[in-house]
């Protein structure tokens, strides 16, 4: 957005009026050019790369404020997906329903189940495949 679509009072006349507008030395239409005579005058901070670099900089992460914590994350990243077969079928219910159930299929040998309480739960994904 240009600072011109952030001055709410630009095109109010009479109203918001700098000092220097006030006492005659300038106009409001001066503001649009920040006091230059020629179109080409842009602030440092409105230039093109600038701006990128402002938004590359909000958008980066935080800095680690506490070095000792660093190490204390371990993280797993697997990048093989769990294999599956999915089958979609319709049942005609009426002329304007119809039932879709949707069938997914896992083989055991891509699971892993760890024994809780008196139940077998999924532990985690295999890595073999």
């Amino acid at each position: 957005m240009s600072p011109e679509e952030k001055d709410a009072l630009l095109t109010v006349p009479n109203a918001g009026l700098t000092q220097n507008e006030q006492m005659g030395i300038s106009d409001k239409a001066d503001r649009v050019n920040y006091g230059a005579a020629d179109q080409t005058y842009m602030r440092a901070k409105d230039q093109p790369f600038e701006r990128m670099a402002v938004y590359f900089n909000v958008q980066r992460p935080p800095q680690v404020k506490f070095e000792d914590l660093k190490g204390v994350v371990n993280t797993r990243i697997y990048y093989n997906q769990l294999p599956y077969k999915m089958r979609t079928d319709f049942i005609r219910l009426s002329s304007d329903k119809v039932l879709v159930p949707i069938t997914i299929e896992l083989d055991n040998k891509d699971l892993e189940f760890k024994k809780e309480l008196q139940f077998n739960a999924p532990k985690s994904m295999s890595t073999a495949s």
